[in-house]
């Protein structure tokens, strides 16, 4: 993670920046799905643990809903509405994805607000006299899904067998294609690839994962991409549900323009040190429009750029990709009812936190990380070291020597370098390799914890006091490292092991045991990760 360079320092002269966090925002032409949960997920992971790691730094983080263009134009007309009423329909159930998600979002932005509408426009008419707008004619293959135009060589033939019909599609997408000709506003993209190939390549942190910023600079290189000039609006004729250009009515802003503004529109709420973004997470399906659109009209607006653009990957089922004609979909707010949204929280950072392969959801290896994992090794632990024989046995002890001996040895080792293990992924962005340091710690503490059996009458006290510390202590350090994965869970854990909510940030993840010691144990709240029930195992879709 990256610091900011504009900053002000409050009164004891600690750092306080104000980090800014995006997920794009979601197209309101249908309903949430587990990507959508998914760019949440990542996205508020990010937040909570960059204000983990400064607890003194503010965080801005936004999501929010698309709602303008052909698409949501077509589906008001599908479902016999108007496209704001579609929008007032559907966008809330995205905000109440995000709520049931944890999500700890600052902002959510809607792209029908007048204060979007205005920012939109104060671009357009800064880049309009600053010469970088103008009208002309364009041509060139539309497909209507991506509602973007596609050059020659991005199309090509395809025939569906399914209705005998020969068409083109795009070679990025896959989605079809129809040649189209008319006169609309463009914006003067070949003036900065350039300028977008020196930031990329004074900047090879700026897109996140290296095979995503190895593919949009060579695409820029190989002069494939930004070669033409954009086409930034539509004739309201053919499209009215949009904001207008202004100063003239008969055409209607690119959807695209219209939606990558809202970053800054949510940045200018906060206050200028907001801009730019720390960290904007995207889908990879959407990266070339926010790794060279983006950029390049804030280049044109003398702005300045996003510091990382995070592009992660898809979600398959079983294998295949996700279909609601084939019921092989997950439905997003049935699998929150079901498992909680901190275990799916971890579930889908666990499994597709590497953001470079598309990640195959299981919903039996979902079962198995609940039950084995999160029940298994840590919920079953604590259990185990609140037992009433075990706490009886501990109530004449004393405190424990804090220097390992050989049972703890390995343990200990783990305990020392999982705090800087655990960092070193989140900074990189590997959150599965992080949680996969957490587990093996699990794994670890459990063996010693079933190794030296402080239950047993053969287990002497001290041993017993031992044990039992060096449970805690992994607990303690663990609950602290998953607040921004399981935020409920982990406060649950912290509250129970009675971790003071000031020692609760990264910085107190260090091996303690001295601090631990110190601690009481709440022996009488509920289980941590009780049985699942049966509806658990019905579909998620």
């Amino acid at each position: 993670m990256i610091s900011r360079n504009l900053h002000k320092f409050n009164r004891l002269g600690i750092r306080n920046y104000t980090h800014f966090v995006t997920t794009p925002i979601f197209y309101v032409n249908a309903d949430p799905h587990i990507g959508h949960l998914y760019s949440i997920v990542v996205a508020d992971t990010i937040a909570r643990y960059l204000k983990l790691k400064h607890p003194s730094d503010n965080v801005a983080y936004s999501t929010g809903t698309d709602e303008h263009g052909l698409k949501v134009q077509q589906a008001a007309t599908a479902h016999s509405t108007t496209p704001l009423k579609l929008c007032d329909n559907i966008s809330p159930k995205f905000k109440s994805l995000a709520d049931l998600a944890l999500s700890s979002h600052t902002d959510f932005i809607r792209t029908t607000s007048h204060h979007h509408i205005n920012t939109v426009h104060s671009l357009w008419l800064d880049l309009f006299n600053k010469g970088y707008i103008y009208k002309g004619s364009h041509q060139g293959w539309y497909a209507v899904s991506d509602e973007a135009f596609y050059s020659d060589s991005s199309v090509t033939d395809h025939f569906d067998h399914s209705t005998g019909e020969s068409y083109k599609i795009s070679t990025e997408t896959g989605k079809r294609v129809e040649w189209m000709s008319e006169t609309n506003y463009k914006f003067k993209l070949k003036h900065f690839r350039q300028k977008l190939i020196d930031w990329l390549l004074s900047n090879p942190k700026a897109i996140h994962p290296p095979q995503q910023y190895n593919a949009i600079l060579s695409s820029l290189q190989s002069n494939q991409s930004a070669n033409s000039d954009l086409s930034i609006s539509r004739p309201s004729n053919r499209l009215n549900w949009g904001i207008p250009v202004p100063n003239d009515p008969s055409h209607t802003i690119y959807v695209w323009i219209d939606a990558l503004t809202n970053y800054y529109s949510v940045a200018q709420l906060h206050g200028l040190s907001t801009w730019p973004a720390d960290i904007h997470v995207v889908g990879k399906d959407i990266i070339r429009f926010h790794a060279i659109y983006w950029p390049a009209l804030l280049l044109a607006s003398n702005k300045p750029l996003p510091k990382i653009i995070l592009s992660h990957a898809h979600w398959t089922m079983n294998g295949s990709k996700m279909s609601k004609s084939t019921g092989n979909v997950v439905d997003p707010f049935v699998a929150i009812h079901k498992y909680s949204a901190d275990v799916l929280r971890f579930y889908l950072l666990r499994v597709g936190g590497n953001f470079a392969n598309d990640a195959d959801f299981k919903q039996h290896e979902l079962d198995l990380k609940y039950s084995s994992t999160l029940k298994g090794l840590l919920g079953n632990l604590l259990s185990r070291i609140s037992g009433k024989k075990i706490m009886d046995k501990l109530s004449n002890a004393n405190p424990i020597d804090i220097h390992p001996n050989d049972n703890e040895e390995i343990l200990h080792n783990k305990l020392v370098s999982l705090h800087t293990r655990f960092i070193t992924s989140m900074d990189t962005f590997e959150m599965g390799k992080a949680l996969e340091t957490i587990e093996d710690t699990l794994h670890e503490v459990n063996r010693y914890f079933t190794k030296v059996e402080p239950w047993s009458d053969h287990t002497s006290i001290e041993e017993c006091a031992r044990c039992v510390m060096y449970a805690r202590e992994t607990l303690r350090i663990i609950g602290i490292l998953l607040q921004p994965i399981m935020p409920n869970k982990s406060k649950e854990l912290l509250d129970k092991l009675g971790v003071d909510l000031y020692a609760r940030n990264l910085q107190d993840a260090a091996l303690n045991i001295s601090l631990t010691q110190t601690l009481t144990l709440n022996t009488q709240t509920a289980v941590l990760f009780p049985p699942l029930i049966e509806k658990t195992t019905s579909n998620l879709n």
